[in-house]
Order: structure tokens, then C-alpha cells, then sequence
């Protein structure tokens, strides 16, 4: 009986591993996460895969929910868009960051940044110009 539920949660967590890389796979390939009202439900539709059964998997795989997952995306792209930026020496305004990766407000931007990043936009932004200038020398 006991190895019954052990093979049993092998095959689960089996399974929320691939669906969590269906999830993942398809996010970072389509970019539907730049899309403000993304939800879960598209998602779901899109990859064909119940919505609780995606929302188990990444729950149980990366323990976070949808939304913390497509915020961290959004981080990550704006972290993107923020480097390039420096790297040409371009400059780009805060609010098309925002917009450009995917958050609906500047106020949802700036929390999410300084949770996963620890700092705001802007002091990430110092700080790269810091490391740039050290670079340089």
C-alpha cells in the first residue's frame, strides 16, 4: 500500500513538472505575459491544459501563484529592456518600461521590481550606471 502512494506522487509531481514546463515553455516563447490582462483562463485556453491543473503545478513546482509567475516574468523583461537601454545609451523613461514589459500601472511595476529585484527601477538604474562606469576604468 505504501509503495502504491509513493509510485502515486511520483507520477503527480511527474506531472506538474511538465505541465509547470508547458507553462514556462509557452510563456517564454509567446511573450503573452507583456499582455497587461493576461489571465489565467487564456493560459488555459492556449495551452490546452485545465486551468487547476495549471495553477497546481506551479503552485506545487515553483511555489508561487500565476500572477506572482507572470510578474517575475514582467521583471525580468523590464530588467531587459532597462540593460539595452544603458547599453546603447539610450534613454528610456520609466513609464515605457512599464508598459513595454507588461505591467498595468506604474504602481504595480515599482512594488513587483523592488520585491524580486530588492531595489526600485530607478536605483537599479544608478547602480548599473555604477557598474558600467567601474567597468570602464
Amino acid at each position: 500500500m505504501e509503495n502504491c502512494l509513493d509510485t502515486n506522487m511520483v507520477a503527480v509531481e511527474d506531472a506538474n513538472l511538465k505541465c509547470c514546463e508547458k507553462v514556462l515553455s509557452f510563456l517564454n516563447i509567446e511573450k503573452r505575459f507583456l499582455n497587461p490582462s493576461y489571465s489565467l483562463w487564456e493560459m488555459s485556453r492556449d495551452i490546452g491544459v485545465p486551468v487547476r491543473k495549471i495553477t497546481t503545478a506551479i503552485n506545487s513546482v515553483l511555489g508561487q501563484n500565476f500572477l506572482e509567475l507572470l510578474n517575475r516574468l514582467r521583471v525580468k523583461e523590464a530588467q531587459k529592456i532597462l540593460s539595452e537601454a544603458q547599453k546603447n545609451n539610450t534613454y528610456i523613461c520609466i513609464e515605457d518600461v512599464y508598459i513595454q514589459s507588461g505591467f498595468g500601472s506604474r504602481s504595480a511595476f515599482y512594488l513587483c521590481f523592488k520585491k524580486y529585484v530588492g531595489v526600485s527601477p530607478r536605483q537599479y538604474i544608478k547602480m548599473n550606471e555604477i557598474k558600467n562606469q567601474n567597468s570602464n576604468i
